[in-house]
């Protein structure tokens, strides 16, 4: 009832139903949640973190594994409040109980900009030119494919892409592809890792793309590939990294 009060934009009548609920069950994970929204709704952003905290603290202290709604709420939140790291953390704990459901884009969107990967090498996304040859010198080949320039820097195991000529807008870097030899972490991800512990790091991929590629959530522009290795073709491993440009 305070939930759909608050939606409404009974706000007032939503603070006095939650106190009341509260009064009344202090220990029910889906009353603090609801206070949670209340807050959140009626613009209270430390409260309304509070209070998803505490639902998710009674859920666990009835025997939850954790409270889903919760995270998610906490995590928005956090977004919100600009704090970007806690946020894509709780991202990759909700990860864990939504397999790619429309409420897992929605976050993700929220999440997104404080917490995508933006380079690797010191090559950022948005770059021109002209700053990534002041970065990597000159490359061993250059490439045209479907409008776009790449410029490859084999032996260090680089790739970047600049966005469409035909747009009319000056060049700038719109992907990062690393490969062998790449020796250096992107988001804390290595060339050879294997999958269980990109999966640690990472939570599950927000989706899969075909050839091993997958985008994990909150980083949509953070994708890996994966391949098996010769010896085992159940293990698998990372093979690339690719930094793609929002769009």
């Amino acid at each position: 009832m305070s939930v759909l009060q608050a939606y409404s934009g009974e706000l007032p009548q939503a603070l006095d139903t939650v106190k009341r609920a509260l009064s009344s069950e202090p220990d029910h994970p889906i009353v603090w949640n609801n206070a949670g929204v209340v807050a959140f709704l009626a613009g209270d952003l430390d409260q309304a973190m509070k209070n998803f905290e505490t639902a998710r603290a009674h859920a666990k202290a009835h025997g939850w594994q954790d409270y889903p709604q919760a995270v998610f709420n906490l995590a928005y939140a956090k977004a919100r409040a600009g704090d970007h790291t806690s946020a894509d953390d709780l991202l990759r704990q909700y990860a864990q109980f939504d397999r790619g459901s429309r409420w897992i884009e929605l976050l993700s969107e929220e999440v997104r900009l404080g917490t995508a990967v933006t380079g690797a090498a010191r090559v950022t996304l948005g770059m021109t030119p002209q700053e990534v040859a002041r970065v990597l010198g000159s490359s061993s080949d250059t490439e045209k494919a479907e409008g776009h320039t790449i410029l490859h820097y084999r032996s260090r195991g680089i790739s970047v892409v600049f966005g469409s000529e035909d747009r009319g807008a000056p060049l700038k870097v719109s992907m990062l592809l690393v490969y062998k030899p790449f020796g250096d972490s992107v988001g804390g991800i290595t060339l050879g890792m294997p999958s269980d512990r990109v999966q640690q790091l990472l939570g599950q991929p927000l989706r899969s793309l075909g050839t091993g590629w997958h985008v994990y959530a909150p980083r949509a522009g953070f994708n890996v590939r994966m391949a098996s290795t010769p010896d085992d073709p159940s293990h698998l491993v990372v093979v690339a990294i690719a930094i793609v440009a929002w769009v």
